[in-house]
């Protein structure tokens, strides 16, 4: 079939995650048990998620979701060895949508135009957060990543000029809808709280790259983003 890559990662651990698109209906499906997220069926091409234990053994094999749900990062936090998928998806409810509370950002989004969702599972595959965030218009995104306390960030494109933006103050970048087309960059913290949402661009198309080439990586004092 029509399978490909899309990013890997590894946790404190040693294990091994993998993320892809596929439309293979054959996989090495493997339920871990448990509560753990685990599907094997889909009508369309959707995501898959896989687990390999230090001895590079499977022992989770999933897809995910369902209906033009597009995974693209896969990151693990140093601090809980929870993990986290982006994407983008056309229908949220196609997704495990779950408000963990405690002042965690939760939306459960609309169908319709193309929206950035953020999935974090538990290293047993549990479903802790899954959200969507967008705006009116298309949005995707490209890259997830810690730093190695816990907070969480995240980079892409979009078209809203409605986009959440949320500005924490004390001179922090911020510009709001530079152009038809912009990337962002957002920050949450360790509760899962947005502290931080940020549109950067020209005022073009051309200005941003819409097939991907965006990576966010933080070490704790700084914030590098990468794209063309």
């Amino acid at each position: 079939g029509n399978d490909g890559p899309c990013s890997i990662t590894t946790d404190a651990s040693g294990n091994f995650y993998g993320a892809a698109y596929v439309s293979s209906a054959n996989m090495p499906f493997t339920d871990p048990g448990g509560t753990a997220y685990y599907r094997t069926s889909s009508s369309t091409s959707p995501g898959l998620i896989v687990k390999f234990n230090p001895s590079l053994a499977i022992v989770w094999c999933t897809f995910f979701a369902d209906k033009a749900q597009y995974i693209t990062d896969i990151t693990t936090d140093p601090v809980t060895n929870n993990f986290c998928i982006t994407g983008s998806t056309y229908d949220p409810s196609f997704l495990p949508l779950t408000d963990p509370g405690g002042g965690a950002f939760y939306d459960p989004g609309t169908a319709g135009q193309s929206a950035v969702f953020f999935t974090i599972f538990t290293p047993a595959g549990v479903v802790y957060w899954c959200t969507v965030y967008s705006g009116t218009t298309n949005s995707n995104s490209y890259s997830v990543s810690y730093d190695p306390s816990g907070n969480l960030y995240a980079s892409g494109v979009t078209a809203s000029t409605d986009f959440a933006n949320v500005n924490p103050g004390g001179g922090a970048y911020q510009q709001t809808a530079p152009g038809a087309y912009g990337s962002f960059i957002m920050k949450f913290n360790t509760s899962l709280a947005l502290v931080w949402a940020t549109e950067i661009g020209g005022t073009s198309a051309n200005s941003v790259c819409l097939e991907g080439g965006f990576d966010v990586v933080s070490d704790g004092s700084l914030v590098y983003l990468y794209g063309t």
